[in-house]
């Protein structure tokens, strides 16, 4: 199964779906965005993805740029940040089993289906 970590009103969210409905049997799509995201999920995107916490942060974001930009975060604060805030996330990330890209743009994605 694919699973699709995405933004409700992300517009390469909804390109990246339309891609998985043409080639894919079963689609799980979450909502970051709600916060339907744990912490251990959000650690295990991160190490599929290959990446640190920040790589996964939308730094043109408002809120990081008037409320984190400055500051010295670890990697553990960098979480639980994105947690607090899941809008600063990128999206959409697509999983394929032990295989992720952020969908951007959206045929990324088909390396992994």
């Amino acid at each position: 199964m694919i699973v699709i970590y995405q933004h409700p009103r992300c517009r390469a969210a909804k390109k990246c779906i339309k891609i998985l409905e043409t080639d894919c049997n079963q689609i799980n799509e979450i909502s970051h965005h709600g916060l339907d995201v744990t912490e251990n999920e959000l650690r295990r995107i991160i190490s599929i993805l290959g990446c640190k916490p920040i790589d996964l942060i939308k730094l043109g974001h408002t809120i990081y740029k008037t409320l984190l930009q400055f500051l010295d975060l670890n990697d553990d604060e960098l979480i639980k940040i994105m947690l607090h805030y899941p809008v600063i996330i990128k999206s959409p990330i697509v999983i394929n089993g032990n295989k992720a890209v952020i969908g951007r743009p959206p045929e990324l994605i088909k390396q992994i289906i």
